[in-house]
């Protein structure tokens, strides 16, 4: 079982020791996610891709974070971003078709959209 509770105290004390890397701030917004703290999770993710704007996994996140709100234009971006720093990012081409599906860029005039 994980403990994503302890992992966030983790980070958040090496944080505050002032021990933060790039990864620590993705680390740390994905804990901070994972306990339902969307706001402090986008804080951290964008300290991360400040300090290191190659971190694909973090871009990536911010994007999952921006589609889990509907900003669909905002995750594509971001997304973007994310295989920018790593094209070949499976789980992240995944999720930007997905939204390009949403936003109706991609789909064949009067195809079928199957996905809700």
């Amino acid at each position: 079982m994980h403990d994503v509770a302890g992992a966030q105290r983790e980070y958040e004390e090496a944080v505050r020791l002032r021990l933060a890397s790039p990864g620590l701030y993705g680390a740390l917004g994905v804990t901070r996610e994972a306990m339902g703290d969307t706001a402090g999770a986008q804080a951290a993710l964008r300290k991360a891709v400040k300090a290191e704007p190659r971190l694909a996994v973090a871009w990536r996140e911010l994007g999952v974070l921006a589609e889990k709100g509907s900003h669909w234009t905002e995750a594509r971006r971001l997304y973007e971003r994310a295989l920018a720093a790593e094209p070949d990012g499976a789980d992240t081409l995944f999720d930007h078709a997905r939204v390009c599906l949403r936003l109706g860029i991609g789909r064949r005039p009067g195809a079928a959209r199957s996905i809700s």
